[in-house]
């Protein structure tokens, strides 16, 4: 029997981290399961990168606590376009974590393993 999900080659993550090692980790795991993956060192920096790609751009995996603006305010400008966007927060700070995330949201602590990112991308794409 054929599955109608889509395959993670078929799904694009912009991941959005003010630290390039969360950055480098996050795409390599994705990249390795499949996903096609775009970077953005900043809030500012994804904004303008989902505005040039936001037809293919599937979920937004990022942190929360960033200097300028957090990322649950990016989600919320992001959200205001695109309401059906899938978003992950990540946050090493549990304090930071938002507290009901949503329906169209999750919650990722961090250090994540491979594993933990891969299986809360996949159930969020799914959801």
């Amino acid at each position: 029997m054929e599955s109608d999900a889509p395959t993670p080659s078929q799904k694009t993550i912009l991941v959005v981290d003010d630290d390039s090692g969360v950055r480098t980790v996050a795409r390599e795991m994705l990249l390795r399961a499949g996903y096609r993956v775009l970077e953005a060192h900043g809030c500012s920096d994804a904004v303008l990168i989902y505005e040039k790609e936001k037809d293919s751009i599937d979920l937004v995996l990022t942190d929360i606590v960033m200097p300028k603006m957090s990322g649950r305010d990016l989600a919320n400008i992001l959200l205001a376009g695109a309401p059906n966007l899938k978003i992950i927060f990540m946050s090493g700070y549990t304090d930071k974590a938002p507290i009901q995330p949503g329906k169209n949201a999750a919650f990722l602590h961090k250090p994540f393993r491979a594993e933990d990112l891969i299986n809360i991308v996949g159930n969020a794409l799914q959801g």
